[in-house]
């Protein structure tokens, strides 16, 4: 009983701290502009937008290739680009920052759509 007890209450206190650190992390995100779920029917796919709303060019990068964090790991290679140019990073569903969907993830429904 005691082991089972011990067992239960590791679980609890993780299950607690990875709810605030997820919090935190997600407020962080918010904050460096990472993190901007915008509603695609019934479910959320992340954009994050940086550099010049007036730029020259809009320069769009598509998450993808399993990566987890492509916004993070893309905008080392584009922060160059911020000054002229927007840069956008949308994450597909399922990936990265994105809900997930049952729906058929083809070029021609997410353009259809």
């Amino acid at each position: 009983m005691i082991l089972l007890a011990i067992i239960i209450l590791f679980v609890l206190v993780t299950f607690i701290i990875h709810s605030v650190k997820s919090k935190q992390e997600i407020d962080l995100l918010k904050e460096k502009g990472y993190y901007n779920p915008v509603s695609v029917g019934d479910y959320s796919l992340n954009v994050a937008k940086f550099g010049n709303e007036n730029g020259n060019h809009t320069i769009v990068g598509l998450a993808g290739l399993g990566m987890g964090d492509y916004s993070l790991a893309a905008r080392q290679m584009t922060a160059c680009l911020e000054e002229d140019n927007l840069v956008v990073f949308v994450d597909r569903a399922g990936y990265g920052f994105s809900d997930d969907t049952n729906n058929e993830m083809t070029l021609e429904y997410i353009v259809e759509d």
